[in-house]
């Protein structure tokens, strides 16, 4: 059958089966979009706006998984707020509201794993910070509450990891292919190690004791109704150019072990007006913003968790242990 013929039947298929929208089915090349998500096929409105991020600093330290306990990590990168320590409360990481990340008020805080190229940890070209919508009705998303702390991916893991979750993407021409290790193909112009976390809140709590049971991920462009608030969806993008930041022949791993052990950790030290601008301006209006794009509206209302604790004198992965919630993917984090 000939190539062309093979390309004709599967977009009859697509056509068919009503997989249209934001969605590209990859064809012979065996890419899809940046924006695919294997795990949600359902057509769903997608508001986005994005924020490329520098690296601020690296250390063996987590805020979250290891509260006042520096250099008990593995090494993490961190990018956003600059003001990110292994003891840092989001007082003060508000009150100096330092950033590397592009744009006025765009404060978050985020860290991951760092790369490790034949050993040595080494610094992305680029690192994006996609907001998304992604849901049946993006009216509905509302911005994170203050000091939400979450984490996406499990840094113990030993074999691949859902794709909806961490992994490794192999990118050439702005088009990209999931691979289950970090080994891309003579012609690939970037290697990406991208974490996706979840985008719904059971609307009480800013943490749990394993950071994850209070978030969930959306099936299907709806919250499950454990996890009914529907927040902004992020994807952290981290990008290798080959020639550049690494070669064909190099060994690439995590600080946390492995190469199935991805995972990224979040607080929202937003400013809060900004954020609110971006939710209502770009994800509520299910448009894509422009990078750097501040649209002129009233910000969305900001929900007020019941659990307003902030981490000030303990570690919070020692308040006993929670079973992931439904929709939740189990693991650890750190």
């Amino acid at each position: 059958m000939s190539q062309l013929r093979r390309r004709r039947i599967v977009l009859s298929l697509v056509a068919a089966l009503g997989l249209t929208g934001s969605w590209v089915v990859a064809t012979n090349t065996g890419f899809a979009a940046e924006n695919d998500r294997p795990t949600q096929r359902a057509e769903v409105a997608e508001g986005s706006f994005v924020t490329r991020c520098g690296l601020s600093h690296r250390a063996a330290d987590d805020p979250i998984v290891a509260f006042g306990r520096p250099g008990a990590s593995h090494l993490h990168d961190f990018i956003g707020n600059r003001g990110v320590t292994a003891s840092s409360t989001y007082e003060q990481l508000t009150r100096n509201p330092r950033t590397t990340c592009d744009g006025v008020g765009h404060t978050g805080s985020y860290w991951f794993p760092s790369v490790l190229v034949n050993g040595v940890p080494t610094e992305a070209s680029r690192i994006n910070v996609y907001y998304r919508s992604r849901r049946s009705d993006p009216r509905t998303i509302t911005p994170f509450p203050q000091n939400l702390r979450m984490i996406a991916g499990d840094a113990r893991a030993t074999r691949e990891q859902p794709g909806d979750v961490a992994n490794w993407d192999c990118v050439r021409g702005g088009d990209r292919r999931s691979v289950s290790s970090p080994t891309c193909a003579g012609n690939d112009e970037f290697l990406k190690f991208r974490i996706e976390f979840p985008g719904c809140w059971d609307g009480v709590r800013l943490d749990s004791p394993d950071h994850k049971s209070h978030m969930a991920y959306a099936d299907r462009g709806e919250c499950p109704r454990s996890h009914p608030v529907a927040v902004p969806g992020i994807t952290l993008s981290v990008n290798f150019e080959y020639g550049r930041d690494i070669r064909r022949s190099d060994r690439i791993s995590l600080s946390s072990g492995g190469v199935f052990s991805g995972h990224a950790d979040f607080i929202n030290t937003w400013d809060e007006a900004t954020l609110g601008r971006l939710v209502a301006g770009c994800l509520n209006a299910a448009k894509s913003c422009e990078k750097g794009e501040e649209p002129n509206v009233r910000p969305a209302d900001t929900p007020t968790a019941s659990d307003t604790t902030i981490h000030t004198t303990r570690s919070a992965a020692h308040v006993g242990s929670a079973a992931p919630g439904p929709g939740a993917h189990a693991g650890h984090g750190g």
